[in-house]
C-alpha cells in the first residue's frame, strides 16, 4: 500500500496574496566576467553591456527581488555609482532627479568615493530591491554605472595592471527572483 503525506501543496503560480507561506517561484541570473568601461557623463548613467536579465512574472500581484553586484574602479579623487533600471525606469533609489547639481550619491543605489591619495580606487557595490512591476509581461532589469559628472572613466571589473599584478577580477551579476504575492 502506498501513502503520500504532505502538510502543504503550493500551486506553480505561488500562494495568493494574504495567504501564509509565499515563496520563490522562479529565478533568473546573469553573470559578467569581462570588463566594461565608460567615461560618458549621462545623467541616468550608462547601461553596462551584458548586465541585464528578463523575467516574466506568473501573476501581476507577485514581486521581483532584484539583487545586483559589481566591482567599480575609478580614478583617485573621483566617485562612481550604480543604479537599477526596470525597462527605462530607474528603481531602488531614494531620490530620483535630473538636476545636475544633485550629488551623485542621491541619484544612485550604491556608490564609492575616494580621496586623491589612494593609488587604486575599487569598490564592491551591491544593491537589493523588492520591485512591484504589476505585470505578467516579460520585464527587463539592468544595471547602469555613473561617474561623478566630470566625464571620468568608471570601469566595471578591473583593467589595472600597474605593478604587473591584477588587484582583483570579480564577477558582476544580476539576480531576479519572483516572489509570490
Amino acid at each position: 500500500m502506498s501513502q503520500l503525506r504532505t502538510n502543504s501543496i503550493v500551486p506553480v503560480g505561488g500562494i495568493p496574496a494574504g495567504a501564509s507561506g509565499g515563496g520563490i517561484i522562479q529565478i533568473v541570473s546573469v553573470t559578467k566576467t569581462d570588463d566594461f568601461s565608460t567615461s560618458t557623463n549621462a545623467n541616468g548613467g550608462v547601461a553596462v553591456t551584458g548586465l541585464s536579465a528578463s523575467i516574466t512574472p506568473r501573476s501581476s500581484s507577485n514581486k521581483i527581488l532584484v539583487q545586483a553586484g559589481l566591482c567599480l574602479n575609478t580614478l583617485p579623487g573621483y566617485s562612481g555609482g550604480m543604479s537599477l533600471y526596470r525597462g527605462g525606469t530607474q528603481i531602488g533609489t531614494g531620490v530620483r532627479t535630473s538636476d545636475s547639481s544633485t550629488p551623485l550619491q542621491q541619484k544612485v543605489s550604491s556608490f564609492i568615493y575616494s580621496n586623491s591619495n589612494n593609488p587604486h580606487i575599487f569598490g564592491q557595490l551591491y544593491v537589493s530591491f523588492l520591485d512591484s512591476p504589476s505585470t505578467t509581461s516579460s520585464t527587463t532589469y539592468s544595471v547602469n554605472v555613473h561617474n561623478d559628472g566630470r566625464s571620468t572613466a568608471v570601469t566595471v571589473g578591473n583593467t589595472d595592471t600597474s605593478n604587473n599584478t591584477y588587484i582583483m577580477k570579480p564577477l558582476a551579476y544580476i539576480i531576479l527572483m519572483e516572489v509570490s504575492g
